[in-house]
Parts: structure tokens; C-alpha cells; sequence
């Protein structure tokens, strides 16, 4: 009786054993798998700026679930914590008449947030030099299209991919740039930017991974 007690019990154990170690295998597979078929990553949540870091004199902060800024301060960045390659971004802005704002993709480095050092997708309709208003690639590329975002919600899409990045507002294709150096790192942080005066808010922030 003992004998079939202790060999029901080591059967028992062992196919405990197995049902763990293949539900460990199929965890260790669904990181890479959930990459290769987007998995979204929802980069705010709408309560906290947990998952960023935040660098200048401007203070950034969540009001009725949107990121926006004080008054004061002359340049503010609000920066992920971690870096990304390939992805698709997604979130939406409002900017008003004043605000000069942006957002930076692939910033090799957190001590170098600037056109030179990162991607900047610009957000200025009222930029004095009108080849770098809001769709512009800074330093880069002009924009493909005009689109008017003041004073509105919209949405920009942007694509980051190999030697390739793109962008649409509202729908609208507003960049289209092939890479044709090394300057800028192939996989950095993403930030957002508000420069001096004007208020700019961000909402729904999204980020697909395009890469294992």
C-alpha cells in the first residue's frame, strides 16, 4: 500500500514538473513572438508620468489624464526610460498659436536632446522659417504637406524603420526620410520637447515595436 502511495505520488510530481516547464518554455517564446506581431505598449497611462524621466527648467505634468507643462521655463524635455529601434509611435498633441514643441525619436543619449542628436518631428505651425513647421523632419527634410493643428487635437503617426522614417499627421503623409548617414543612433529614447513660451498637450501615447 505504501509502495503504490509513494509511486501515484511520484507520478503526480512528475507531471507537475513537466506542466511547469512547458508553460515556462511557452512564456520564454511569447516575448519575441509578441514583438514580431506589434504588441502595443502603452508608453503613458494616463495618471503619471511613470516610465519618464524629465530634464530642463520646465515642469511637466498630468492634468485630467493629458501631459502638458507649468507656464514657466525655458526648455523642457520629458524622456522615456527606455530606448527603442525599430517602431511604430502613435499618440496625439494640442498646441496653441505660441508653442514650440516636438517629438524626438532614436536620442542615443539623454545629454544630447537636439536636432543633431536625435530625430526631431516637429511641432510649430507658426515656425518663422516655414520649411521646418509642424511636419517637418528638423534639419532634414521639409514637410510633404501642410496641415494646420492649432488650437485642436490630432494625431501623429510615426515610423520608425531601418534607414526609414515617416510620419503622418491626421492621416496625411508629412515625411518620408531615407537615412543616409550614421550621425544619429539606430535605436534611442523617445522625448517630448516644449521650447520656451505656448502650451502643448500629449494623450494617448502608443508604441509598437516593429523588431523582436
Amino acid at each position: 500500500m505504501k509502495n503504490k502511495r509513494f509511486l501515484l505520488s511520484a507520478l503526480f510530481s512528475g507531471i507537475t514538473a513537466l506542466a511547469l516547464f512547458a508553460c515556462s518554455n511557452q512564456t520564454q517564446q511569447a516575448g519575441p513572438k509578441l514583438a514580431e506581431q506589434g504588441g502595443v505598449l502603452t508608453l503613458f497611462n494616463g495618471e503619471n508620468l511613470s516610465g519618464w524621466r524629465q530634464q530642463g527648467d520646465v515642469q511637466w505634468l498630468v492634468k485630467n489624464g493629458e501631459i502638458t507643462t507649468n507656464e514657466a521655463g525655458e526648455k523642457g524635455y520629458l524622456i522615456t526610460d527606455k530606448a527603442y529601434r525599430d517602431f511604430e509611435l502613435s499618440l496625439e498633441f494640442w498646441p496653441d498659436a505660441e508653442v514650440n514643441s516636438g517629438v524626438f525619436i532614436r536620442c542615443g543619449s539623454i545629454d544630447r536632446l537636439s536636432a543633431d542628436g536625435c530625430f526631431e518631428l516637429n511641432i510649430w505651425d507658426q515656425h518663422p522659417n516655414q520649411k521646418n513647421r509642424t511636419g517637418a523632419i528638423v534639419k532634414l527634410a521639409t514637410p510633404l504637406a501642410k496641415v494646420e493643428t492649432l488650437n485642436q487635437w490630432n494625431q501623429y503617426l510615426i515610423i520608425a524603420q531601418g534607414n526609414r522614417i515617416q510620419a503622418k499627421i491626421n492621416g496625411v503623409l508629412v515625411a518620408d526620410y531615407q537615412i543616409k548617414d550614421n550621425i544619429r543612433a539606430k535605436r534611442g529614447y523617445v522625448a517630448l520637447q516644449r521650447f520656451k513660451q505656448g502650451m502643448i498637450k500629449f494623450r494617448n501615447i502608443e508604441l509598437t515595436p516593429l523588431t523582436p
